[in-house]
């Protein structure tokens, strides 16, 4: 039901990157392969040991009402924050 609208419920715009990132394994993927993480937020999470996507997956699972923030931490805005966090949250209703 891809694309269904439901009344009174905001439908996302889905990038080619967050299809990519949500519907496959995240195996070794770089931090950067994240929705919402480019290649700056990714060089500051990369100098902080967060170089693949399931080392921040971790963080997620961990503190999930205080991972929006924490990405801030690295200089992403609040709409990156977002789509970090919805990419996240998909991808774990996927494959956990």
């Amino acid at each position: 039901m891809a694309n269904a609208e439901v009344p009174g419920k905001e439908i996302p715009s889905v990038t080619k990157k967050y299809l990519q990132f949500t519907q496959k394994s995240m195996k070794l993927s770089p931090v950067t392969a994240i929705p919402g993480i480019g290649k700056t937020t990714g060089k500051e999470m990369r100098k902080k040991g967060f170089d693949l996507a399931s080392k921040v997956l971790g963080k997620f699972l961990i503190d999930e009402s205080g991972f929006k923030e924490w990405v801030g931490t690295f200089g992403a805005d609040k709409g990156q924050q977002k789509a970090c966090f919805d990419g996240m949250k998909d991808w774990c209703g996927n494959f956990l």
